[in-house]
């Protein structure tokens, strides 16, 4: 039998469950927009991890300890990561000039991301954006790209 992991019904979207399985990043729409939140399922408690009211979509880093986020806080979307405690400034991971960039998750060893551009020339692409060593080339479009 299904249960409830969060007490109240509210306008939630995207729930990712953090590595460990405590906690539960999600988005939530408000008066205010979008933003990301982060609940302990033990306590029940809640941290707000954006103020901008244009976050979506969070994913958790392999660690547990980042969330990367779309968010439309400079247009179109960019990828974003924070810390997963809500502490701290959010770091633009790639800019979505020309194009919006949506649905970035993690590789498993945290070395990368792959990510969903939607842009109007080519539809919508899947790219990979490496974390360490040298980012100054282009994404990685795969065997085709």
């Amino acid at each position: 039998m299904a249960s409830r992991l969060l007490e109240a019904e509210r306008s939630y979207a995207h729930p990712r469950l953090s590595p460990d399985g405590r906690r539960l990043a999600y988005e939530l729409a408000d008066q205010q927009g979008t933003d990301i939140w982060v609940a302990d399922l033990a306590s029940q408690t809640v941290e707000r991890v954006t103020r901008d009211g244009k976050s979506d979509r969070p994913e958790w880093s392999p660690d547990g300890l980042r969330l990367r986020f779309s968010s439309a806080r400079v247009l179109p979307h960019s990828l974003w990561e924070q810390s997963a405690d809500g502490s701290g400034t959010a770091v633009k991971l790639l800019d979505g000039t020309g194009v919006g960039i949506r649905d970035g998750v993690y590789s498993p060893d945290g070395r990368s991301i792959v990510y969903r551009v939607d842009a109007p020339a080519v539809n919508r692409d899947i790219l990979r954006l490496p974390l360490v060593g040298d980012r100054t080339g282009a994404a990685d479009r795969g065997p085709d790209g």
